[in-house]
């Protein structure tokens, strides 16, 4: 029969073991967000530009990213149960006393590579960029600046270029 103070000190490294545990948010911040931001289509140098009145979602699981907002820079979860993900970007401006709406639509193409992140982590998605399809209706034109979409790491890797 164990005596008292040994189960005093059991439950202390009991309690010491549980809460030495990382923070698991860490694991699971940025681990597969496209990062993208948008850009003037005018100029021969790339010139960031804010749009305002931005509405974005995702059409797999219809999360709005972003509500009538002001955007220069975003971060779009991927789908990690496909080789694709799809966003709608929506631009309101008011027009006189009339909402004037444009709708386009992005879809990533990607190769899905499982990583080893740590032994607290586990696990985690890597992403090859490979194709940007869009449509261009706000959007002059899509391009890839950095195809990896790693763990952990905060690079932009998509350049949106917006018309005037």
């Amino acid at each position: 029969m164990l005596k008292k103070p040994y189960i005093k000190w059991i439950a202390i490294v009991m309690l010491i073991a549980v809460f030495a545990c990382n923070d698991s948010s860490f694991c699971l911040s940025n681990q597969h967000a496209i990062q993208a931001s948008f850009y003037a289509a005018t100029g021969d140098t790339d010139k960031d530009t804010t749009l305002t009145g931005i509405y974005i979602w995702g059409l797999e699981n219809d999360s709005l990213f972003h509500d009538s907002a002001s955007v220069h820079e975003m971060y779009l979860t991927a789908n990690l149960n496909y080789d694709s993900t799809q966003f709608i970007i929506r631009e309101e401006k008011l027009v006189g006393d009339n909402v004037i709406g444009e709708n386009d639509t992005l879809q990533f193409l990607y190769k899905r590579d499982l990583q080893y992140v740590s032994g607290d982590c586990g696990m985690a998605f890597n992403l090859i960029l490979d194709t940007v399809i869009y449509t261009t209706n706000i959007i002059d034109s899509v391009r890839i600046s950095y195809a990896n979409v790693n763990y952990g790491e905060n690079i932009e890797n998509v350049k949106i270029y917006i018309e005037p």
